[in-house]
């Protein structure tokens, strides 16, 4: 048996910059305008979510985090 490549993603590192751009001065900027007021994190992660935020990350990012690894078969 030899070994197998194949491509995972660095969840860690996607959850990293996903959280930065959630908490970002963009997200902060566009959230305060919708609740009238300096938001709190929890009001920004709701409205980057609802906003449409996480899935266009998604988009945006799709292949940035794969990693290469090795596996024995």
């Amino acid at each position: 048996m030899g070994k197998v490549k194949k491509f995972v993603i660095d969840a860690a590192a996607r959850m990293r910059a996903q959280l930065e751009e959630m908490m970002g001065d963009v997200n902060r900027w566009f959230t305060g305008l919708a609740v009238g007021h300096d938001p709190n994190p929890h009001e920004m992660a709701l409205h980057y979510i609802n906003s449409g935020g996480a899935e266009d990350f998604a988009r945006r990012h799709e292949n940035d985090f794969l990693v290469e690894v090795e596996e024995e078969e």
